[in-house]
């Protein structure tokens, strides 16, 4: 769970000034949203819900939620907004500021208790690894799915959201071929938000291939517009290949001979990472 940013006297502020504009939250329109995401975070505590079972509630595979509470995204989509408006007012009849304080008191408490006390040792550390394995396999995407199904068609054994190590985590591995295939759907237009998406997936290709040079790294993108040369060309430096289709990323493994074990990184990764200031180095496997 996710630190609550936000200090009691803000959430006091913002209550005042969302109960104000929907007449005591009688009449939620999804402007509001969309002039202020932040808002969420108010009707979410005014439901009583965590992130995660808000996400569930609204059936929504929008992971934006907790960047729409800290402010990270300024902007909402007006389709957005009106998924969730239509679903929340069907539930909120009645709140009080007194009950959105006692929830956020509570998640505040369950966000930042244990971790805290724990957030240097080794247990902490684990517990903190087992959660993200936890929340990764409850969160496959629709796309990580049809590849799990086709890679089992072919009798290929694969592993999701596998921990390499304690901090690096990989959508897919097959030990079979020691290949990473790391998947990304972005369903956004924006290009800003698609670039930012992209240079993650680079960033987290890079943390990968220099930390276990002998793993061979695919990544199977998928996006709301065209994947321009430019981020193809940011995703070449950590990654073997890049495929934008699940049929044509099966194609390519179904035609790799058994015999073949890649052993070194792609063409362009020691050349980027060397630029980027990056350093190879070992890193003990979690067993």
């Amino acid at each position: 769970m996710p630190v609550l940013q936000a200090t009691e006297q803000q959430i006091k502020t913002m209550y005042k000034n969302i109960s104000k504009r929907t007449e005591n939250f009688r009449n939620i329109s999804p402007k509001i949203l969309m002039e202020s995401p932040r808002t969420i975070l108010i009707l979410r505590l005014s439901l009583g819900m965590s992130q995660n079972k808000f996400e569930e509630f609204l059936g929504s595979k929008n992971k934006n939620i907790a960047k729409y509470e800290t402010g990270k995204i300024k902007k909402m989509q007006q389709m957005t907004a009106e998924k969730i408006t239509s679903r929340i007012v069907e539930e909120i009849k009645k709140t009080t500021l007194k009950n959105v304080l006692a929830n956020y008191r509570k998640s505040k408490v369950e966000s930042e208790g244990w971790f805290r006390i724990n957030k240097d040792n080794l247990e902490g550390l684990k517990a903190r690894r087992k959660g993200a394995i936890e929340s990764l396999k409850k969160r496959t995407t629709p796309q990580e799915q049809i590849l799990s199904q086709e890679l089992s068609k072919l009798q290929i054994k694969n592993i999701s959201n596998y921990a390499l190590a304690e901090n690096i985590i990989v959508d897919n591995f097959i030990p079979e071929k020691n290949l990473v295939i790391e998947c990304k759907e972005i369903k956004s237009i924006s290009k800003r938000e698609n670039r930012e998406q992209i240079q993650k997936l680079a960033y987290q290709g890079y943390k990968t291939k220099f930390r276990f040079p002998d793993k061979k790294l695919w990544a199977l993108v998928k996006t709301g517009t065209k994947l321009i040369e430019v981020e193809r060309q940011e995703l070449k430096g950590p990654f073997d290949y890049i495929f934008t289709d699940v049929s044509e990323l099966i194609n390519k493994l179904s035609n790799w001979p058994k015999s073949v074990c890649p052993e070194f990184p792609g063409p362009h990764a020691l050349h980027n990472a060397c630029h980027n200031g990056m350093q190879l180095r070992k890193e003990k496997q979690i067993p």
